[in-house]
């Protein structure tokens, strides 16, 4: 459980970092309004519902739970450095589009893991894989505030990093599981 509470806790780092500094991020790039950057968090809250209410569940079912948030981590890392290129409102919404789509598959993904891997005690593992990923949330603005008053883009290169280690910390330790309960049986 430890690989998947780090992993929610880096995800929801990045996730923080982007949320965090993005209004900020597109006034200074592009001098984008609230109205404009409204557009783009209108479109990711529809992502969401569709992707949550629609693909995460078959996508976990046909997949995995790890593969899926594989795939969520994936997708919010490339969103990342898809932002450092956004020239318009139609191109942030299409980049925030991605973002949500793979916020969408992580958490659900990764509460479906826990859920599956504890055997007693449910509740608990499931209040400490909220702590961690509340843990994730209040590092992410004060780290992406940090890096934005750095260089404009520094707060995405770190989002992009984050999610590379999380990805990281979920291969190696859904491979290195499999391989003792391979060794178990």
């Amino acid at each position: 459980l430890v690989v998947l509470f780090l992993c929610i806790c880096l995800a929801s780092t990045g996730e923080s970092i982007h949320h965090g500094t993005f209004a900020l991020f597109a006034q200074a790039k592009l001098q984008f309004t609230a109205r404009d950057i409204g557009w783009a968090f209108t479109a990711a809250g529809i992502v969401m519902a569709l992707v949550q209410g629609l693909i995460v569940g078959r996508l976990i079912n046909r997949l995995g739970e790890e593969q899926t948030a594989a795939i969520g981590i994936i997708l919010i890392g490339l969103s990342f450095g898809l932002f450092l290129f956004m020239f318009n409102i139609p191109s942030s919404i299409v980049f925030m589009a991605v973002f949500s789509a793979g916020i969408g598959l992580i958490r659900p993904s990764i509460s479906a893991a826990v859920s599956k891997r504890t055997v007693t005690a449910q509740g608990a593992a499931m209040g400490i894989l909220n702590g961690y990923d509340s843990l994730g949330r209040a590092i992410g603005p004060a780290l992406g505030g940090l890096m934005l008053d750095q260089g404009l883009n520094l707060g995405y290169y770190t989002a992009i990093i984050i999610s590379f280690l999380a990805l990281l910390i979920l291969i190696i330790g859904t491979r290195t599981s499999k391989r003792i309960v391979g060794q178990n049986n």
